[in-house]
């Protein structure tokens, strides 16, 4: 497609803020981009101060589009810490790995309606 280019009117832009419209690739906007990273930061002090405590890893509607980001990541951490357990609920019924053992659990469930029900039986 050499030659191709988007005039910058013609790309779509959010009707409530104005934000131009980011291709769905990782850049420094999408996925990794400022956020991410303060949040990785918060997540790895997080893992250094209280890792050598119980640690519960919760995995709630990851999808399996980008793995690195997420469940890959806390599967090493369930393994490494001694005290961390997984539980990952997805509807399409994710899987935990076998070296996880009684560390890590799957829940096959619609979060919406498992976070309802949650909230029904606290009242």
């Amino acid at each position: 497609m050499a030659g191709f280019e988007v005039r910058g009117e013609d790309v779509p832009r959010c009707p409530r803020c104005g934000w131009q419209l980011v291709p769905w690739v990782r850049d420094d906007t999408f996925l990794q981009g400022a956020a991410w990273r303060e949040g990785l930061g918060r997540y790895e002090r997080f893992v250094r101060e209280r890792g050598g405590g119980r640690v519960l890893l919760l995995e709630l509607g990851v999808g399996e589009m980008t793995p690195g980001i997420i469940t890959l990541p806390f599967w090493s951490m369930a393994a490494k810490l001694p005290n961390a357990h997984l539980l990952s609920v997805n509807i399409s019924g994710g899987t935990t790995p076998l070296q996880l053992g009684s560390k890590a659990e799957a829940i096959q469930a619609d979060l919406g309606a498992l976070l309802s029900a949650a909230r029904a039986g606290g009242e």
